[in-house]
């Protein structure tokens, strides 16, 4: 039964003879990229405060634990996140979970210059919370240094070497995840298998388990050890080595019945340091270095394509639809992200993919609630599925109307929305945000009875809906207990039943799409296709 070794770092604390220790943290390094570490100087006492408060919290009732939801910290990424509310490869990850980092002020250069993952902490008010939180960064924060000095060892390099040039003003990710036992007989992961995309992970787990390490052989299972921490190896750190130091999946399933706690931090370099591959010498390993040279990359540019879950090594978790005159990128809380109008390279009417004040189009539940997307099978139809309880729940559907009329291919620059309940009646808030261009500029809009008009520079945009518009301009919870359709529509009149024609649009782009990829009846061709029309 293959293990993960267990590395004694004391002698890293002390400037004399630490070869041993750096070459046994190269073996580990290239063999899993995951180890457990000992010596390493937390203080236990400060571990087991952190692990009472943090029970304390999650034992809270859902709308208490929502006064801290991360919305609340826009683009510093902040605080909690239910059950569902992260993705892992498109699945709901059954954990809740805050998220913290460095504590900065409003005056802070980096969060003047709005710079992604940087900004102020969303801490609960619980006596003591805060305190214990910023003592733990400091101190897991001054223990990943300590690491890296191995580490850069077991590299050949002298210790100060990543500190001198990527994480002397280090970019900090603290989670503290609780896992709930989930309901008997649901397959469902807490976390699905990925691989953390920085540069080094050092993970706190209590006594429950049920982390599990992918390898050549098989999963090994990483149990909690006493006084220990999980330490492994991320993308970033894979990517400066080529490949040498391995970023290995892994993933959690908690099936104990037993509520499981853990508490990963991540130690980034700086936003903006330059991650490119490292002046190793190949011949101080047994390992030769196989992956091919990367060309350098920004730091943040990485950390913020990667911010769904927990620092995970997947992209944006977006959903493409389109229909080749104009695509639009849903997120994972079923928004409207980003879409340009009337083509795709016009100035976007929808943006906050790129910036949080870009504009969107979103439709959330008031409650709490999860979220399972998926395509309808081939086709570029997303639907994104709500769930408030057993007796509420509803569906988005969103797509770009595609198919053959009278002889042409009919592709509007329109985009259509379906919000369907099916199960019982539940309280929605719709945001509807258009801005003009690239100036991030809210556009008024103009109401008419059926439909509010947004002009823009170079034509205007229109929003056709069944809901109310009272509710929609104020943003007012509204009680869904029969479908909304939205039409998205630039310089396109639709004066036709709404209802009728959205479920029209609806029936004939999905036998579009289903029809063609039928036709597409070579294997290569096929997965071609399939590929090129998710991608609009």
């Amino acid at each position: 039964m293959q293990e993960l070794p267990v590395i004694d770092i004391s002698s890293l604390f002390q400037s004399n003879d630490r070869g041993p220790v750096a070459k046994t943290i190269r073996e580990a390094c290239i063999d899993k990229g995951f180890f457990y570490i000992k010596g390493h100087g937390i203080d236990p006492h400060l571990e087991a405060r952190l692990e009472s408060l943090s029970q304390e919290f999650f034992s809270w009732p859902a709308d208490k634990k929502n006064l801290y939801r991360m919305e609340l910290a826009g683009r510093a990424w902040r605080g909690f996140f239910p059950v569902g509310g992260e993705l892992t490869s498109g699945k709901p990850d059954w954990k809740e979970g805050l998220y913290f980092g460095e504590e900065q002020s409003d005056s802070h250069p980096l969060v003047l210059g709005k710079t992604p993952l940087h900004g102020k902490n969303l801490f609960p008010e619980l006596i003591g919370f805060r305190e214990t939180v910023l003592d733990y960064l400091k101190a897991m924060t001054s223990l990943s240094h300590r690491l890296m000095e191995g580490i850069a060892l077991s590299l050949g390099l002298e210790d100060q070497f990543f500190r001198k040039n990527f994480t002397e003003d280090p970019t900090l990710l603290f989670r503290i995840f609780h896992y709930p036992p989930p309901p008997k007989g649901m397959d469902v992961w807490g976390v699905g298998e990925h691989s953390d995309y920085g540069l080094l992970t050092i993970l706190k787990q209590d006594q429950v388990g049920g982390l599990e390490v992918k390898s050549k052989d098989g999963w090994i299972s990483a149990p909690p050890i006493p006084n220990t921490f999980v330490c492994n190896i991320g993308d970033m750190l894979d990517r400066l080595t080529r490949g040498l130091y391995r970023s290995t999946p892994h993933r959690v399933q908690n099936q104990t019945q037993k509520e499981r706690y853990s508490f990963p931090f991540f130690f980034d370099p700086g936003f903006q340091a330059e991650i490119k591959a490292l002046p190793l010498d190949p011949s101080l390993f047994s390992k030769e270095v196989t992956t091919a040279l990367q060309p350098p990359v920004i730091s943040g540019k990485l950390k913020t394509g990667n911010q769904h879950h927990d620092g995970v090594a997947d992209m944006y978790q977006l959903g493409l639809v389109g229909n080749c005159q104009v695509s639009g990128l849903i997120n994972a809380e079923g928004g409207l992200t980003w879409l340009c109008m009337p083509r795709p390279d016009s100035a976007p009417v929808f943006g906050d993919l790129l910036d949080e004040d870009g504009g969107t189009f979103l439709v959330k539940p008031v409650e709490h609630a999860t979220i399972h997307q998926q395509y309808r099978t081939n086709t570029a139809i997303l639907d994104s599925a709500w769930t408030i309880n057993d007796e509420q729940a509803f569906t988005v559907t969103d797509f770009c109307p595609r198919f053959e009329q009278h002889g042409r291919m009919f592709r509007p620059a329109a985009f259509v929305r379906i919000v369907t309940p099916t199960k019982g009646n539940s309280k929605i808030r719709v945001n509807f945000k258009a801005i003009r261009g690239w100036s991030k500029e809210a556009v008024k809009a103009q109401r008419n009875n059926s439909h509010l008009r947004f002009p823009m520079d170079d034509g205007v945009l229109r929003l056709v809906t069944n809901m109310p518009l009272t509710y929609l301009l104020a943003e007012q919870d509204f009680l869904l207990q029969e479908p909304l359709y939205f039409a998205v529509l630039w310089d396109m009149p639709l004066e036709d039943d709404l209802k009728q024609v959205c479920s029209q649009f609806l029936d004939k782009t999905e036998d579009y799409w289903r029809t063609w990829i039928k036709h597409a009846s070579i294997p290569t061709l096929f997965q071609f296709c399939d590929e090129h029309r998710r991608l609009s």
